[in-house]
């Protein structure tokens, strides 16, 4: 069994994987500017699937040894979180939130 811990100020950049199994340790690197929200495994326990924000918000599949694919991007004004997979690997299911402004100008009420 393993853990994948995310980073903190004491691991900035990596993600840090513990194999409960025979103790050993493994970093897995992260590119700086990310700010990671969540994590989950995917289902074949290869990789993680990793909802972070760096310009705005994403979630891509890590692989073990740093590599990974966007799955989706929706900018600055959708967060993204929870990213689950199905048993099958089939489906991805997450969280989405929207964030909309708008500005309204009243006279003489």
């Amino acid at each position: 069994m393993r853990v994948a811990l995310d980073p903190d100020r004491l691991h900035p950049g990596e993600l840090v994987v513990l194999d409960l199994g025979n103790g050993t340790k493994k970093s897995v690197p992260l590119p700086a500017d990310w700010a990671v929200w969540d994590l989950n495994w995917t289902p074949d326990a290869k990789g993680l699937y990793v909802s972070a924000q760096a310009k705005g918000y994403f979630i891509v599949r890590l692989a073990l040894d740093g590599t990974f694919r966007v799955l989706l991007d929706r900018g600055r004004d959708n967060w993204l979180a929870f990213a689950t997979p199905s048993q099958d690997g089939l489906h991805l299911a997450f969280v989405q939130q929207t964030f909309e402004d708008n500005a309204w100008l009243l006279e003489n009420f």
